[in-house]
């Protein structure tokens, strides 16, 4: 595939942390310990770089998403891959290149990467792009995903007429894709905003319209970088959202706010979860929206206030939390920096938080300080990566990499946009920022990989699994549920299933559903998980089908008569009878579902049984005695009739 590519590259920094369930936060080292990749000055890097994503797999696995980019002078064009790492619990490392764009001389690069793994552990590439479509420079999302050793890849367009747009995605228990876009259109006259919801939980792709705004444009001042959405999808498939309205309510003043919206009633809601208070403050910006096993969400996010000449005057992280529908409730976590402070002094921090969720509800947030100066115009710096846990009954908080204070632009050291993984029992934490390097007015970003030593309680060597197989090989939704964790397993087409990640003394039951059907067993109850439970395999209950045709002339019941089973679809199964001297047929083994029947003999016209729709199969049911008309060529044709 060939994209087009602006003059530009991004970067992302890896932090590998592993933490104790209970961590001793200010002991926790951080050295850089390899580069995995280091850009040049020729490669025009900009000043800002998209959010790198890393993931935690349902196998313990961390993956994350990078961009490379070769650039040759002489021809003036660009070689750009999209990377995939993942590093594995026993140490091991891979990496793939999921696409390459060859001799790239106009290049619209994503903005955001985004990665994630359904159920069978295969990872989900998703970022917004725009390129050379038929003729066309048009904008759309990519969204690429492994199946075995081939990565896949689909071209999302969006139904409606993009301008600027935002961008967020998130990935459901069944594997299904859900977006959140946020297109601004704007003219001499006004702004015009809306937010859209795309999935395509139902099989095809739907776009609902959530929030639709015009406003006089104002000159403001803010600070636009990204990001300023955030999705999450629940493990029952609801989605939850957060993002930023901004108001301009006269020419001099700006504010914010940041809502939350969700479709888990069944209807989109939406909720104001903070807002300023005032016309000087930006309240809610860069939220990041999570939610507790049990599905109830929480929202962190930072509070910015400004002077009345536009500066920033401070700046503070924030936690909120919801008790109820329109009921949230804002806690300030952090005021100050940790040593990165500028002439401003020390009231800046809480830059682009992410939260996240061990299976124990507690919270997990990296952000970022930032040093402002005023020399004489304000110059901010973002920089270091900080760690806040609430361990149950406090906030504890740690440093995780201590960067210089920048003094002047052309020599500092900044990391950007951190992001957040954690793994289910709290004790390995996963964190990627971008690393900006400025130096002699030279800027390089760098892919660097981060380990934390003297640290210990890697829970995803502690941690446990359900596997088991169905027969016949299907597909199947598994349920599970207990005070722990709720999560819905899609079975692979091999029949293959697993809970990976289970702490020790999980509770539960798991439940194997599918329409029409029953199991043997019909679920496995475990208590106090110990050990991992392997070979835990369900039986499908299979239906059968069986009937005799007609002559409609002599009411006779013919022999030879060919009956092919088909399912709802119009796909044949492979299974076919031909009905005995009597005029009857049985299938004895069928999967329950939807399926028609077609009839052929020679001397007769062929059939279709229903001629309008379909019948239904159901485990341990036959459906039996049908009288299936069967009209011969001789005859006028005639409207058949069924009889049980």
């Amino acid at each position: 595939m060939h994209l087009s590519v602006p003059r530009r590259i991004t970067l992302v920094s890896f932090l590998g942390i592993a933490l104790r369930s209970n961590p001793a936060l200010a002991a926790v080292q951080i050295p850089v310990t390899e580069i995995l990749y280091h850009s040049t000055a020729a490669s025009f890097q900009p000043n800002t770089a998209p959010r790198p994503w890393i993931q935690y797999a349902p196998d313990g696995s961390i993956g994350l998403v990078y961009r490379t980019t070769e650039y040759d002078s002489a021809t003036q064009k660009y070689t750009l891959r999209i990377v995939y790492r993942a590093f594995r619990p026993d140490g091991s490392a891979t990496e793939e290149t999921v696409v390459e764009a060859v001799d790239v001389s106009a290049y619209v690069l994503p903005s955001t990467f985004m990665l994630f793994y359904d159920p069978l552990v295969q990872p989900h590439v998703v970022m917004p792009a725009s390129g050379n479509r038929g003729g066309v420079i048009t904008s759309y999302i990519l969204h690429y995903w492994k199946t075995g050793a081939v990565w896949q890849s689909e071209a999302i367009d969006y139904p409606f007429q993009p301008s600027s747009v935002d961008f967020a995605s998130a990935i459901g228990p069944s594997g299904d894709l859900h977006l959140l876009v946020r297109n601004h259109k704007y003219s001499s006259a006004n702004i015009d905003f809306s937010l859209y919801y795309m999935t395509n939980r139902a099989g095809a792709w739907t776009c609902q319209r959530l929030e639709h705004y015009v406003w006089p444009v104002q000159p403001i001042w803010w600070n636009t970088d990204p990001p300023n959405l955030s999705l999450v999808v629940d493990d029952q498939g609801y989605a939850h959202a957060a993002y930023v309205l901004v108001y301009t309510p006269s020419p001099y003043y700006a504010t914010a706010e940041c809502r939350y919206a969700t479709n888990r009633s069944g209807v989109w809601q939406f909720e104001i979860v903070v807002g300023p208070g005032d016309y000087d403050a930006f309240a809610g910006v860069y939220p990041c929206v999570a939610v507790r096993p049990n599905g109830e969400p929480a929202i962190a996010s930072t509070y910015q206030s400004f002077a009345e000449t536009g500066s920033m005057s401070n700046e503070r992280l924030c936690y909120s939390t919801r008790s109820g529908p329109n009921a949230w409730q804002t806690a300030t976590l952090a005021t100050a920096a940790d040593g990165y402070v500028g002439s401003d002094g020390n009231r800046f921090t809480g830059a682009w938080p992410h939260l996240r969720f061990d299976q124990s509800h507690r919270p997990h947030i990296v952000f970022a300080d930032r040093a402002s100066y005023h020399t004489p115009y304000q110059q901010t710096y973002v920089g270091q990566i900080r760690y806040a846990f609430h361990n149950g009954s406090e906030w504890n908080f740690a440093t995780l990499y201590r960067q210089p204070v920048p003094v002047n632009p052309d020599n500092c050291e900044q990391i950007r946009v951190p992001n957040l993984a954690v793994s289910p029992g709290g004790g390995r934490l996963g964190v990627v920022g971008i690393r900006r390097v400025a130096a002699a007015g030279q800027v390089s970003w760098d892919v660097v990989r981060i380990q934390a030593l003297n640290t210990t309680g890697d829970d995803a060597a502690n941690t446990l699994r359900i596997s088991g197989w169905t027969a016949p090989q299907t597909w199947l939704a598994f349920q599970s549920a207990s005070g722990l964790m709720r999560a819905k397993v899609q079975a692979h087409s091999n029949g293959a299933y697993l809970f990976s990640l289970l702490p020790p003394g999980w509770s539960g039951t798991v439940t194997p559903s599918k329409t029409y059907c029953a199991f043997s067993p019909s679920g496995r109850t475990y208590s106090n998980l110990a050990a991992h439970q392997d070979n835990q395999n369900f039986t499908l209950l299979m239906g059968a089908i069986e009937g005799s045709v007609r002559n409609t002339e002599t009411g006779r019941q013919p022999s030879g008569v060919l009956v092919k089973l088909f399912s709802r679809d119009g796909s044949y199964t492979g299974s076919s009878q031909t009905t005995n001297p009597q005029g009857n047929f049985r299938f004895n083994v069928v999967e329950p579902g939807e399926y028609f029947l077609t009839l052929s003999l020679a001397g007769y016209k062929p059939g279709r049984w229903p001629y309008d729709g379909c019948f239904i199969v159901q485990s341990n049911q036959t459906d039996t005695q049908w009288q299936i008309p069967l009209s011969p060529l001789a005859t006028r044709a005639m409207r058949w009739t069924a009889y049980r």
